[in-house]
């Protein structure tokens, strides 16, 4: 708390920012998540730093990791306008119920917008659910198998996928 302090005191009394980014730093790592949310601000901004967007993103999703509702909003945020690395984390927050409420239908969501990208990571994610049981999930699979996403287009991989779905009352895969 206190690397972070004179993190603040550095920025905003005597406007330096090399200082303030340093102690920032500290503080970030040492598991401060404010600090961190603070990094991924310096990054997204170049403020002390040199602009860099992953960097920002990693910063970012150490703050939401812990809980910390700025970083969570700006995640969710970036992620809306389709960057898959970033729905893919956001999956993975909903999933294990790190610093959100654990969904997960919200997950499954965020999985699939990543596949749907071609972001191979999500897919295996989303395979595992589907394996498990989970009927969004399978249903999404099959909508990849059907689509395209990540997979080899397969109509028979799609509607097996659908049938298992299906025959758990999801609607959608009812309809597919």
């Amino acid at each position: 708390e206190a690397q972070f302090q004179l993190g603040q005191l550095n920025e905003y009394n005597f406007d330096s920012s090399y200082n303030a980014v340093y102690w920032y730093r500290k503080a970030a790592e040492n598991g401060h998540a404010e600090a961190q949310y603070k990094m991924g601000e310096c990054y997204e901004s170049g403020y002390g730093v040199g602009e860099s967007s992953s960097d920002a993103i990693d910063w970012y999703q150490k703050a939401a990791y812990q809980g910390n509702a700025y970083a969570i909003d700006w995640i969710i945020s970036a992620a809306e306008n389709g960057g898959p690395e970033l729905q893919y984390e956001l999956g993975i927050l909903y999933e294990c119920g790190n610093g959100v409420e654990q969904s997960y239908d919200t997950a499954l969501y965020w999985y699939y917008k990543a596949v749907a990208q071609d972001y191979s990571s999500a897919y295996t994610s989303l395979e595992e659910l589907a394996e498990e049981g989970n009927s969004q999930a399978q249903y999404y699979l099959g909508k990849c198998y059907e689509k395209g996403y990540s997979v080899y287009s397969d109509m028979s991989k799609a509607e097996e996928w659908y049938h298992k779905s299906a025959d758990q009352g999801n609607a959608d895969a009812q309809n597919a």
